[in-house]
């Protein structure tokens, strides 16, 4: 989770940021939690396969995205007429994450290796 954070932090709009405490991602919105994605929940029970991981990674930005294109009222990370799909991709041992088309995205986050996606 704390790689989610790292991955993503950087490309927030002012006053927003996202953390990661007990299990639970959440988006901070001047110094007050607005949303959250219950990581460890959906992670219990199951054997951490790639899918698995590139899929509670996808659920994690579109919360985040979600919460911060409300409280913005406008689509986030763009300014556009249209929100941006979150994307995610496994490659090589590795979780790609971005927003908009693969080709041409939008926003594109630092790859985040499997085995540290859950600290």
């Amino acid at each position: 989770m704390r790689a989610l954070v790292t991955s993503l932090s950087p490309h927030l709009p002012d006053r927003f940021s996202i953390e990661a405490n007990d299990g639970v991602l959440r988006t901070v919105l001047d110094g007050d939690a607005i949303g959250g994605t219950h990581v460890a929940l959906l992670l219990e029970g199951h054997t951490p396969s790639p899918a698995h991981l590139a899929s509670v990674a996808l659920s994690a930005l579109s919360d985040v995205q979600d919460v911060i294109s409300i409280e913005l009222t406008t689509p986030w990370p763009a300014n556009a007429h249209q929100q941006p799909m979150p994307n995610v991709r496994v490659v090589e041992g590795r979780i790609y994450l971005w927003f908009g088309d693969a080709q041409s995205p939008v926003l594109t986050c630092e790859p985040i290796a499997l085995d540290v996606v859950v600290r």
